[in-house]
């Protein structure tokens, strides 16, 4: 896994020498002529630039400021939200930010390769759990798979 390319930018230099330094008592095995490649498709890239800034945003609470494009092509440009769960798509292979948009009151997934840029905006956290949690919304989120895991209401 370190050995991977895209290892370089999912650990910081920190962490890669933490892994280095803990695995460096492990026997390391060669399979490289034991397994041949044959028709691999093209691998999409495991790690997105944005995955750490997300990561931290969910971390601290804060809302954001999101400019995406649907799979139409249609560019909406800085809509406000709140996000609260990365998800990694194994089947598709692409990591989503979930996130609830305030302008739409609805829940939305958002696959991160169709995010132009995110900025932090200031959202008050009881005020967004609020309008989250109240209501039609959250009876719907409570009964649908985006609960599973996420964050709890105040």
């Amino acid at each position: 896994m370190l050995a991977h390319p895209a290892a370089a930018h999912a650990f910081t230099t920190q962490t890669r020498e933490k892994l280095n330094k803990i695995l460096e008592s492990d026997e390391v095995f060669d399979l490289s002529g034991a397994f041949a490649e044959k028709a691999k498709s093209l691998e999409k890239q495991v790690y997105h630039p944005l995955l750490r800034s997300f990561r931290d945003l969910l971390l601290r609470q804060q809302g954001i400021s999101i400019t995406y494009t649907n799979k139409n092509g249609k560019t909406y440009l800085d809509q406000s939200g709140f996000p609260y769960k990365l998800e990694y798509s194994m089947v598709k292979r692409e990591w989503y930010l979930l996130w609830y948009h305030f302008r739409m009151n609805t829940f939305m997934a958002t696959p991160m390769t169709r995010i132009l840029h995110a900025y932090e905006a200031f959202v008050d956290v009881q005020e967004g759990a609020d309008t989250i949690f109240s209501g039609d919304v959250f009876k719907w989120f409570k009964e649908s798979s985006f609960s599973k895991g996420c964050m709890k209401p105040p």
